[in-house]
């Protein structure tokens, strides 16, 4: 996951900073920004690309697959998303479903020595909305106690709220996507932004941490503590027995605790 989206990050920065060369060698040759500006909405610029335009993309109808869990059988959860949106909501049986509705997305649901695996395949064609994105939603029926939980978001969007799933250790990252998780942490928590979001409300309270934080251009928040700007590091020793360590390339990292 993190190898594609690398590459298209690169290919997207090279191509913009060519744009910043060839604009700036025309405006000190005498061109200007309007002349630019007029020259894109004439057309003149035949530079163009369409979802159509990709060869093989599957034209079938959305699917829906539907995998059920014994929670007792779910110690850990892994969780990887390129582009796809995944929700985790309360459900009304009795058992752990993963329901996944997508037009050809690959997607593993698996469970392996305790671990629940649900891995999305980067695919160009996924990216969209509606039936073009994978979606997967996961009915836990009551509050579910994991040993760890992995999550991996691409360009993707996860959503874990209503405080169902408790976790011993957190493995959080995000390169592009969107992460909300509300839960508690009962031990470490990794967390890692690149140029998304993440947002994070914690049972507990901020004392219950020791905390190393580092920022590049990005913004984080932990309670009343707040890391933000150029080359930013903080060590907060609160003599806690757990540690959180948050690094936050250009994105954002907010974290919320909520008192039990």
């Amino acid at each position: 996951m993190k190898k594609a989206l690398k590459i298209i990050f690169g290919i997207a920065l090279g191509c913009f900073l060519l744009g910043c060369v060839v604009l700036g060698i025309g405006i000190a040759t005498g061109g200007t920004m309007r002349e630019f500006v007029e020259a894109v909405q004439n057309n003149k610029f035949a530079f163009h690309w369409d979802v159509t335009d990709w060869e093989g993309q599957d034209k079938g109808t959305a699917s829906t697959e539907e995998t059920a869990f014994a929670p007792e059988d779910v110690k850990s959860l892994d969780i990887d998303m390129d582009a796809g949106m995944l929700k985790v909501v309360k459900g009304k049986g009795k058992e752990i479903k993963v329901i996944t509705t997508s037009k050809n997305a690959e997607v593993e649901t698996a469970l392996e020595d305790g671990t629940l695996i649900i891995s999305e395949n980067f695919h160009a064609a996924y990216w969209g909305d509606g039936v073009h994105r994978l979606q997967v939603v996961i009915e836990v029926p009551e509050q579910l106690e994991l040993e760890e939980l992995s999550v991996e978001v691409g360009a993707g969007d996860i959503d874990i709220k209503e405080g169902l799933l408790t976790t011993a250790y957190a493995s959080l990252d995000v390169d592009a996507g969107n992460l909300d998780f509300a839960g508690e942490v009962k031990g470490d928590l990794d967390a890692n932004c690149n140029v998304g979001n993440m947002e994070l409300k914690l049972t507990g309270e901020q004392q219950d941490y020791n905390y190393s934080l580092s920022c590049g251009v990005g913004s984080i928040k932990a309670g009343d503590i707040s890391v933000a700007g150029l080359g930013r590091d903080d060590e907060i020793d609160n003599g806690a027995d757990y540690d959180m360590d948050i690094n936050c390339d250009v994105g954002n990292v907010d974290v919320i605790f909520e008192k039990r």
